[in-house]
């Protein structure tokens, strides 16, 4: 686990950094105790270090999707709305449709 601590007005400031047994970031704590979570992607071994899923302390989340070459295909923010993405024969971006706002 790391941590950065810092003063502000009198008052210590504590953001705590927690890892997972593979090195990847799974939560985030925050000065208030309220921790944001990260979930990976475990469909297979070659896409298990892509973030699949965010949950915020509010209980909102934002969702990524991949395809079996470990490009994004779809992103939904905390609100549901989405964007698809897609690629041509060569892997380069072709297409996205959707939007956030």
């Amino acid at each position: 686990m790391y941590g950065f601590f810092y003063k502000t007005n009198l008052k210590i400031i504590q953001t705590r950094y927690q890892y997972d047994d593979k090195q990847r970031l799974d939560q985030i704590t925050d000065a208030e105790g309220n921790i944001t979570r990260h979930h990976y992607n475990n469909t297979a071994p070659h896409l298990e270090e892509l973030i699949s899923q965010v949950r915020y302390p509010d209980g909102s989340q934002i969702q990524m999707d991949y395809d079996d070459l470990g490009r994004l295909i779809t992103y939904t923010d905390a609100l549901g709305h989405q964007v698809t993405y897609q690629y041509d024969s060569e892997g380069k971006p072709s297409n996205c449709s959707g939007q956030l706002i």
